[in-house]
């Protein structure tokens, strides 16, 4: 019994060695080839074609885009500071004008009235303080003598400090009558393009707070360009110099590409918490004034967190 197992081996082992030398006898039978890894090597595939370029070594400079709109530098709202009549109209509209420039003239002719009146009032009190003051000087003598009563001297000093206290009102009113008499000729306070005349020949204006606009001026050149930034942008703007000179190309709403280039001017000095931005100026020359305060602006400012 102990036998009977390896007899079943044995018997295993000689159908394994009769199938294998089967195989072989069939396989030389058909005139058939044994496949080798030696003979699957040599029948690899063809090479694939790729496309190759020579690498390249260039600086990239890092562009973040925004939109945003033209303001002028300076934006003036011509109001009169007298009232009067308008009798004069000196501009265009539309036209450029100079610091200086006359732009509407008030009815002078009450002002140069007030002024003559106020350089009258100037004469009589210098006048008045001559008097007083020899009137105030004759009694020093007679006060070292007892010669004058103390109240009296007292009366003439004070009137000849009086005299000297109203030629100077009397100078500081005709001061302000010379001064309103100058506000008449309404004159550009800067240089720049006036809209056109709110208000023209023989129309009565006031003045003061409630007072109406005469017309708008604002500077040409150079132009502001405003837009805003997220926060992380000016976060990570913080940690480089504030002073840097940061270019900035602007394109127009008809315009494709980039055609001005300018310069970061001012970061405002508060984020806004609705919307999570701060306001930005860029400057741009504008000598041929094509650029108007109120145009779409497409602003491109170089990263300066690359």
């Amino acid at each position: 019994m102990p036998s009977k197992p390896k007899n079943i081996y044995s018997a295993i082992g000689a159908l394994l060695v009769a199938g294998g030398a089967a195989g072989i006898a069939a396989i030389h039978g058909h005139n058939v080839t044994p496949v080798t890894w030696a003979h699957a090597a040599n029948q690899a595939s063809p090479a694939i074609e790729v496309d190759v370029a020579p690498v390249l070594f260039m600086s990239i400079t890092d562009w973040q885009s925004y939109s945003g709109r033209l303001e002028a530098i300076d934006r003036v709202d011509v109001r009169p500071l007298v009232p009067g009549t308008i009798v004069a109209v000196h501009f265009e509209d539309g036209t450029l004008v100079k610091k200086g420039d006359r732009l509407f003239t008030i009815d002078p002719r009450p002002y140069v009235a007030e002024v003559g009146r106020a350089s009258a009032q100037l004469a009589a009190a210098q006048a008045q303080e001559t008097y007083t003051a020899t009137d105030a000087a004759r009694p020093d003598r007679l006060l070292a003598d007892n010669a004058i009563a103390k109240r009296d001297y007292d009366e003439k000093q004070s009137a000849s400090r009086t005299a000297t206290a109203n030629v100077k009102a009397a100078e500081a009113a005709l001061e302000v009558a010379k001064v309103n008499l100058g506000y008449t000729e309404i004159v550009a306070p800067v240089s720049g393009r006036v809209s056109r005349a709110e208000l023209t020949l023989g129309n009565v204006v006031s003045s003061g707070a409630t007072a109406p606009v005469l017309t708008t001026l604002v500077s040409v050149s150079p132009i502001y360009a405003s837009f805003d930034v997220d926060e992380q942008t000016y976060l990570r703007y913080l940690n480089h110099d504030a002073n840097a000179t940061v270019p900035v190309p602007l394109g127009l709403a008809n315009e494709d590409g980039y055609s001005r280039h300018g310069t970061i001017f001012s970061v405002d000095n508060h984020l806004d918490t609705t919307s999570g931005t701060i306001r930005v100026r860029a400057k741009f020359d504008n000598a041929d004034g094509t650029l108007v305060p109120g145009l779409y602006a497409r602003i491109r400012p170089r990263s300066l967190f690359s």
